[in-house]
Protein backbone atom coordinates (compact mmCIF):
# COMPACT_ATOMS: atom_id res chain seq x y z
CA UNK A 1 0.00 0.00 0.00
CA UNK A 2 1.11 3.42 -0.74
CA UNK A 3 1.11 6.71 0.94
CA UNK A 4 0.24 9.35 -0.62
CA UNK A 5 1.16 12.86 1.09
CA UNK A 6 -1.44 15.45 0.22
CA UNK A 7 -0.22 19.23 0.76
CA UNK A 8 -2.61 22.04 1.14
CA UNK A 9 -2.18 24.92 -1.24
CA UNK A 10 0.35 27.46 -0.11
CA UNK A 11 -1.33 30.20 -1.42
CA UNK A 12 -1.91 34.17 0.06
CA UNK A 13 -4.24 33.57 2.14
CA UNK A 14 -3.31 30.34 3.98
CA UNK A 15 -0.10 32.99 4.70
CA UNK A 16 -2.23 35.98 5.80
CA UNK A 17 -3.65 33.49 8.06
CA UNK A 18 -0.81 32.82 9.58
CA UNK A 19 0.64 35.90 9.99
CA UNK A 20 -2.14 37.30 11.58
CA UNK A 21 -2.81 34.13 13.50
CA UNK A 22 0.66 34.71 15.37
CA UNK A 23 0.25 38.01 16.00
CA UNK A 24 -3.14 37.13 17.74
CA UNK A 25 -1.31 34.81 19.70
CA UNK A 26 1.14 37.07 21.19
CA UNK A 27 -2.17 39.56 22.13
CA UNK A 28 -3.19 39.10 25.45
CA UNK A 29 -6.68 39.96 26.76
CA UNK A 30 -8.89 37.78 23.98
CA UNK A 31 -10.42 34.97 23.95
CA UNK A 32 -10.27 32.21 21.79
CA UNK A 33 -13.29 32.71 19.79
CA UNK A 34 -12.62 36.37 19.31
CA UNK A 35 -8.94 35.60 17.85
CA UNK A 36 -10.52 33.38 15.36
CA UNK A 37 -13.23 35.89 14.55
CA UNK A 38 -10.51 38.78 14.73
CA UNK A 39 -8.53 36.59 11.91
CA UNK A 40 -11.52 35.64 9.78
CA UNK A 41 -12.76 39.24 9.57
CA UNK A 42 -9.17 40.71 8.26
CA UNK A 43 -9.09 37.58 5.67
CA UNK A 44 -12.93 38.48 4.97
CA UNK A 45 -11.64 42.23 4.52
CA UNK A 46 -9.38 41.62 1.83
CA UNK A 47 -11.74 39.42 -0.44
CA UNK A 48 -15.37 41.97 -0.46
CA UNK A 49 -15.29 44.39 -2.59
CA UNK A 50 -16.75 47.81 -2.10
CA UNK A 51 -18.52 48.66 1.41
CA UNK A 52 -18.30 46.57 4.53
CA UNK A 53 -21.77 45.38 5.71
CA UNK A 54 -22.96 43.39 8.24
CA UNK A 55 -24.97 41.72 5.51
CA UNK A 56 -22.15 40.99 2.92
CA UNK A 57 -20.33 39.98 5.78
CA UNK A 58 -22.85 37.66 6.64
CA UNK A 59 -23.40 36.58 2.89
CA UNK A 60 -19.23 35.69 2.03
CA UNK A 61 -18.47 34.60 5.62
CA UNK A 62 -18.31 31.98 7.82
CA UNK A 63 -21.12 33.91 10.86
CA UNK A 64 -24.46 35.00 10.69
CA UNK A 65 -25.32 38.55 10.79
CA UNK A 66 -26.19 38.69 14.47
CA UNK A 67 -23.11 37.49 14.89
CA UNK A 68 -20.90 39.82 13.62
CA UNK A 69 -22.41 42.94 15.08
CA UNK A 70 -22.02 41.07 17.93
CA UNK A 71 -18.91 41.20 17.90
CA UNK A 72 -18.27 44.29 16.85
CA UNK A 73 -19.71 45.58 19.68
CA UNK A 74 -16.71 43.96 21.66
CA UNK A 75 -13.81 45.69 22.01
CA UNK A 76 -10.29 45.00 20.35
CA UNK A 77 -7.04 47.11 20.37
CA UNK A 78 -6.00 47.80 16.77
CA UNK A 79 -3.35 49.56 17.48
CA UNK A 80 -1.37 46.65 19.96
CA UNK A 81 -1.98 44.28 17.20
CA UNK A 82 -0.20 46.44 14.52
CA UNK A 83 2.85 47.29 16.44
CA UNK A 84 3.40 43.70 18.08
CA UNK A 85 4.85 42.61 14.30
CA UNK A 86 7.55 45.51 14.46
CA UNK A 87 8.55 43.85 17.88
CA UNK A 88 9.38 40.35 16.26
CA UNK A 89 11.61 39.77 13.43
CA UNK A 90 10.40 36.42 12.27
CA UNK A 91 6.61 37.93 11.50
CA UNK A 92 9.19 40.71 8.97
CA UNK A 93 11.19 37.62 7.30
CA UNK A 94 7.67 35.90 7.04
CA UNK A 95 6.14 38.92 5.15
CA UNK A 96 9.56 39.02 3.06
CA UNK A 97 10.58 42.60 4.58
CA UNK A 98 13.85 43.31 5.44
CA UNK A 99 13.60 46.34 7.88
CA UNK A 100 16.49 48.18 9.32
CA UNK A 101 17.82 46.79 12.62
CA UNK A 102 17.50 50.01 14.92
CA UNK A 103 13.19 49.84 14.21
CA UNK A 104 13.30 45.80 15.60
CA UNK A 105 14.44 47.43 18.65
CA UNK A 106 11.86 47.65 21.28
Amino acid sequence: MKVVCVKTPNNASNKSEDIIGTILEKTNGINKFQKNFIQHLLILFMGIRGRYNFLDMSRFGKYSEQSYRNNFEKDFDFFKFNVEPTHNQSIWLLMGIFPNKDLLKP
